[in-house]
């Protein structure tokens, strides 16, 4: 299992990739966080749509020993490729801005907020 190098900005939680699954492991901060989002309609409603990745509660992993430092761990769909916003043309970071302007919109209906909506 490997630390993802790219998981740094948010201080409540920490991305693994361990072979083909991609983890999240919660402090206990973002705890209470992530059981307020999984009872929304919201994040219902936008994982069906496929608008954010399918995420789901999931079993601290064997193959590390840091259990003590997360209170809880997610297991999120694998996205089948990585790009960056400066590959991308205006469209689709206009679509990219759009889909977020939405998902936003759609969060403050239940009361919710995204946490990061940079790049």
């Amino acid at each position: 299992m490997i630390r993802e190098p790219a998981s740094f900005r948010d201080h409540t939680a920490t991305v693994f990739v361990d072979g083909d699954r991609v983890l999240r492991g919660l402090r206990r901060p973002a705890l209470e966080s992530w059981h307020a989002l999984r009872k929304s309609a919201f994040f219902s409603d936008a994982q069906g749509s496929g608008a954010i990745v399918a995420t789901a509660e999931c079993d601290a992993p064997a193959t590390i020993d840091v259990s003590d430092e997360f209170a809880a761990w997610l297991q999120h769909a694998r996205v089948p490729f990585v790009s960056y916003p400066y590959e991308w043309t205006f469209g689709m970071l206009r679509d990219a801005a759009l889909l977020h302007l939405d998902l936003v919109e759609a969060a403050l209906k239940d009361g919710l907020i995204t946490k990061d909506g940079s790049s």
